[in-house]
């Protein structure tokens, strides 16, 4: 069990960015123009068919970003379970839903001197 100081204790640092934010950013820091910017969608592990493998590779992924911070706050003897844990709850969502990962991408073109 993990004490419930911890639990609120920890801060897990992730933030996406909207279309319109970015543009924003881009704007205010002045030297570069937004040429195109588009939302690429893709279904998570769509290529695996098999919904518990599926569920797996979904956990994995997050593991991947997540598992350093996790042990260092909570401790290595609470990795294993959560991950399984976020495997099982991953392929009881994967019975009903496709998810989708959205990923935005920016041409950027750097103003000349004159645009600036």
């Amino acid at each position: 069990m993990v004490e419930e100081g911890k639990v609120d204790s920890f801060n897990f640092p992730f933030y996406a960015a909207s279309q319109v934010e970015i543009k924003n950013i881009v704007e205010q820091q002045g030297s570069f123009a937004v040429e195109l910017m588009e939302i690429l969608t893709q279904h998570v592990a769509d290529e695996i068919k098999d919904k518990l493998a599926r569920a797996g590779k979904l956990a994995n992924v997050i593991r991947s970003y997540t598992e350093s911070l996790i042990a260092h706050h909570f401790g290595s003897q609470v990795v294993e379970p959560l991950y399984d844990e976020l495997a099982h709850l991953a392929f009881e969502f994967l019975a009903n839903e496709s998810p989708e990962h959205l990923t935005i991408s920016v041409l950027l073109r750097r103003k000349t001197e004159e645009q600036l």
